[in-house]
């Protein structure tokens, strides 16, 4: 009779030990997930735009070039489209738009994912703003930043004249926004409109 006992003891030990929780169990417990972090933005208004929107009717031609003016966050928020008097002076080519952190008063590193469009031919008078929306919105604290296009093709500009400063022209363009703005190599008459939307997330 002990005997029996003894070997039911032993049978019913690992049944046992995985109602019990002792560790005895040959299947581990999962791992109690990682929590995640998630920062929070604290935003001034719903929404607002930055850069130059407006022009005074002049325009002007380059060819390969990146172009960027430097801009304002009065702010925190997120940057969720640019635009850009621009248009195809030469045909229909592709321009590419972006942010650049602010680097001793000049653009310095990309910060995330450019975005990039298709610029139709110039239609032979007056043209509207070419707007691009960010695939994701780029979260900017307070702050001074710059905002970018470029083209490897040949680029109308809608200008002001008289506010030429803080604008940084690179020639040639090579086609993508480089990750880290090169040195102005050439200077420039005036400021190209180009400005973006940001808003609160």
């Amino acid at each position: 009779m002990k005997k029996r006992l003894w070997i039911l003891l032993f049978c019913l030990t690992p049944v046992l030990a995985i109602f019990l929780n002792t560790g005895c169990s040959e299947t581990p417990a999962a791992p109690a997930p990682t929590p995640t972090y998630t920062p929070t933005l604290t935003c001034s208004g719903a929404s607002g735009q930055f850069g130059l929107t407006t022009t005074d009717g002049v325009n002007s031609t380059q060819s390969s070039t990146n172009m960027a003016t430097q801009f304002t966050m009065a702010s925190n928020g997120a940057v969720t489209a640019i635009a850009a008097g621009i248009c195809g002076s030469s045909g229909p080519t592709t321009a590419y738009f972006g942010i650049y952190s602010d680097a001793s008063g000049g653009p310095g590193t990309l910060m995330g994912p450019a975005a990039s469009q298709v610029i139709s031919s110039c239609p032979g008078g007056p043209f509207s703003p070419v707007t691009v929306t960010l695939s994701t919105p780029l979260v900017l604290y307070a702050g001074t930043y710059w905002v970018a296009v470029g083209s490897p093709g040949e680029l109308f500009y809608s200008v002001t004249a008289s506010t030429g400063t803080n604008v940084q022209p690179t020639n040639p363009g090579a086609g993508a926004l480089p990750s880290t703005y090169p040195s102005a190599n050439f200077s420039y008459c005036c400021q190209p409109q180009l400005y973006g939307f940001w808003a609160c997330p």
